[in-house]
């Protein structure tokens, strides 16, 4: 006996029976997991690996279940090496995997012995992620707005509804998805953004709704359109990152759902096949029941937020206006108080530079012997106590030279660029050298 089946024949231990749509249909709860949300949109649920208490993601969007590098080695996991060529992919990018079996693992209250995990992909603050290979044992009900995730195993249901929760009202909506095993054991289905036929992944370890950039486009939003805003960066199960923004969207269809005027994330990277993610922000307002027998979604809008955007039954959502809190202005007072602290820490500031730069004019003054073929023509003249001084500047100059007394100075060529040695300066009389020229 597999695994999987042991897993499933352990889970099978029948709570409840809820009313069946059809003369023939019959479904059967196989088992109920609480689930707390966390920050919001994180579907939590409680496990016990080896007897430790844990908490788990439930992700949809995982095809199978996983612990983190760290939750196995402090349980002390033996880890065993994947299939040649194997790897995890999500959001992050790819990353390398592991095995390893818990020799006891308590999942609603039902112990499974010799239960099979892959180990890999980056820190998420939980043990792992509890994925389709639990939760795509047979049929699968999405109830976070009621705080449970409920496993059901149905027989001949065919066309039948299987909305049970719906029966009084009647009100709810169908799609069809790609068979789990087609879809790599991923929930898949159609999904239409501002006209445009999407292929979304049913994903609840996703926060928020997501598409990918090139699948935005093809929607007709991109970066740089109005109202297209930067929103950090994305992440999942790898080490990369990818640029996100926040871009407004002028219908979301799902089914005979459509919901107008909403926000969604846009991502710069790729999902394989799959063009979108519809995540938690749609999960924790609609309950879904996922037949996978029959490869259909039954669901309806039970209330509250719809992709962060506030809507009642039966009127269309409309994106609220982001709103800023205002910047407090400062008082008059406060004014005259912040401007007389600027200057006096502009004075304090000045005052200090100079009593540092002042001692170094000293070091600073040249100690050799100059050459004349090294400076400009203008400042050898001067040096040379010429009274005459070429000028050939189009703009104002003041050259004060610094020679300092005793210096030897070459005499210059300019016409043949050659030096020839002079004898060395008298010493000139205690004066500053200063020469002034205004053109134009």
């Amino acid at each position: 006996m597999s695994r999987t089946t042991r897993l499933a024949a352990a889970l099978a231990a029948f709570v409840a029976m809820p009313a069946a749509a059809g003369a023939a249909c019959s479904v059967q709860k196989v088992a109920e997991l609480p689930v707390t949300m966390a920050d919001g949109y994180r579907p939590m649920v409680n496990a016990r690996i080896n007897g430790v208490e844990t908490r788990f993601i439930a992700d949809s969007g995982a095809f199978y279940s996983l612990i983190s590098p760290g939750v196995a080695a402090a349980n002390g996991l033996k880890l065993h090496a994947a299939p040649p060529g194997f790897r995890l992919g999500g959001i992050g990018g790819g990353t390398s995997a592991s095995l390893a079996t818990v020799k006891e693992f308590t999942l609603a209250g039902v112990p499974i012995k010799d239960v099979q995990f892959l180990v890999g992909g980056t820190d998420t603050g939980t043990a792992g992620l509890i994925g389709q290979n639990v939760l795509g044992l047979a049929d699968v009900e999405y109830d976070l707005p009621h705080g449970a995730i409920r496993l059901f195993r149905s027989h001949d249901c065919g066309d039948s509804s299987l909305a049970y929760w719906a029966a009084k009202d009647g009100i709810y909506w169908t799609i069809k998805i790609v068979p789990l095993r087609t879809a790599g054991f991923h929930t898949v289905g159609t999904v239409v953004v501002n006209g445009q036929k999407m292929r979304a992944l049913f994903d609840t370890g996703v926060e928020r709704t997501m598409l990918t950039r090139k699948a935005a486009e093809r929607a007709g939003v991109k970066p740089g359109d109005p109202g297209v805003e930067r929103a950090g960066f994305s992440r999942g199960l790898g080490r990369e990152i990818s640029n996100a923004w926040s871009a407004p969207f002028a219908s979301v269809k799902i089914g005979k759902e459509e919901i107008h005027n909403v926000r969604l994330r846009i991502a710069d990277t790729e999902l394989g096949d799959n063009d979108m993610l519809l995540g938690s922000d749609f999960f924790i307002s609609h309950r879904v029941y996922v037949d996978n027998a029959s490869d259909r979604i039954f669901f309806s809008y039970t209330g509250g937020k719809i992709f962060g955007i506030a809507a009642r039954r039966g009127e269309r959502a409309r994106a609220l206006p982001l709103r800023r809190s205002p910047r407090p202005r400062p008082s008059p007072r406060m004014r005259k108080a912040i401007a007389a602290a600027a200057r006096s820490s502009s004075r304090s500031a000045t005052s200090r530079m100079r009593s540092r730069i002042s001692p170094m004019r000293s070091r600073l003054r040249p100690r050799r012997p100059v050459s004349c073929c090294s400076v400009p023509r203008l400042i050898c003249a001067a040096a040379a106590g010429r009274s005459a001084l070429p000028i050939s500047t189009a703009r104002s100059t003041a050259i004060r030279p610094m020679f300092p007394r005793g210096s030897t100075v070459r005499n210059c060529d300019f016409r043949s660029g050659s030096a020839r040695r002079r004898s060395p300066m008298p010493t000139p009389p205690p004066r500053r050298w200063s020469v002034r020229s205004t053109i134009g």
